[in-house]
């Protein structure tokens, strides 16, 4: 092996080392009962009237991650389940969730819901999310059989909700929120079925991370807050308290720190790897962004590949 290719290769584990742990830490964040609330409240029917207090009560056990094994009949309710935790039915492959939780609503009818909340870093994905969601949403019904109800008591199914956040969405996506349910639509007739159908519930909620766009709702600034890797610890510490309201825990700090430490590390990759190319595309793009003194946007086009497309437009380079 070539020294090159040792260089490389040493590069390219400390850069999977460093972006295992902030994927570990952006799991811990989403685990949190704090975040989870802000994420319940604004995407989950039942808890719209909630405080966010009220609801980080309403969230069973302590958030675990990756620790309990999912599988039919032997699951533990109390559990948050994260990253690495499968749901495995014999002959039938494995899935994996980021985090996984239980939440019962308050008051005289208390309502039993099992919530599933993955985060992803682009919206544009290999396979079409939402098949996959309404998948996940089938599994989490299904394994309810001999742990929330026996035999034919199907009236003892608990509602499933399967969340996903996508950090980096496209512009015409961006600051949305979305709810995919099951609805009834009458075919000829006009009767409405009395009994409970809608046990499936999958919401998309489309952030704009590290984008200067448009403030969109209060759950959409407090994630991308919270996501940021263009702010500073303590400029996320400060914003998070004063206009969320959130305690600034050592986790949620740690967290904060992660995100901050990821992109400072790739940003100097990318800048690196731009100047040792050259002549390439990329090497020349970010010359001309470092020679006129555009530190910033040099750090952007190396992580960001819709920004990198505009500052090639920009400056004309082929």
């Amino acid at each position: 092996m070539s020294e090159e290719q040792k260089t490389h290769l040493a590069n390219s584990i400390e850069v999977a080392d460093v972006k295992s742990k902030m994927d570990e830490n952006a799991k811990q964040l989403l685990a949190n009962k704090q975040v989870l609330a802000w994420i319940l409240k604004h995407t989950v029917e039942e808890f719209r009237d909630y405080t966010y207090e009220e609801i980080e009560g309403c969230i069973e056990g302590e958030p675990e991650i990756g620790t309990h094994p999912v599988h039919p009949g032997k699951r533990k309710t109390e559990a948050i389940i994260g990253m690495n935790t499968e749901s495995k039915i014999p002959n039938e492959g494995e899935v994996f969730f980021d985090v996984r939780c239980y939440a019962v609503t308050k008051g005289k009818e208390r309502v039993k819901l099992i919530l599933n909340v993955e985060a992803q870093k682009s919206y544009h994905l290999t396979y079409p999310w939402i098949l996959r969601a309404l998948f996940y949403c089938a599994r989490m019904v299904s394994e309810q059989k001999d742990t929330e109800f026996r035999h034919d008591d199907y009236g003892d199914l608990k509602k499933v909700y399967s969340i996903w956040l996508f950090m980096e969405s496209p512009e015409y996506a961006a600051h949305t929120i979305s709810s995919y349910t099951i609805n009834h639509n009458s075919l000829y007739g006009e009767y409405v079925e009395k009994e409970r159908y809608d046990l499936m519930n999958v919401i998309a909620v489309r952030l704009a991370v590290n984008k200067q766009l448009e403030t969109g709702s209060e759950l959409h600034q407090m994630l991308e807050t919270l996501f940021s890797s263009r702010m500073t610890v303590r400029e996320k510490e400060e914003k998070l308290e004063k206009e969320f309201g959130m305690r600034i825990t050592e986790e949620v700090k740690k967290g904060a720190n992660s995100m901050c430490n990821y992109s400072d590390f790739v940003e100097g990759q990318g800048i690196k790897k731009g100047i040792e190319q050259g002549e390439t595309r990329l090497g020349k793009l970010i010359s001309v962004l470092l020679e006129q003194g555009l530190t910033d946007a040099a750090k952007r086009v190396a992580v960001d590949e819709e920004v990198r497309a505009e500052y090639y437009k920009k400056y004309n380079i082929n």
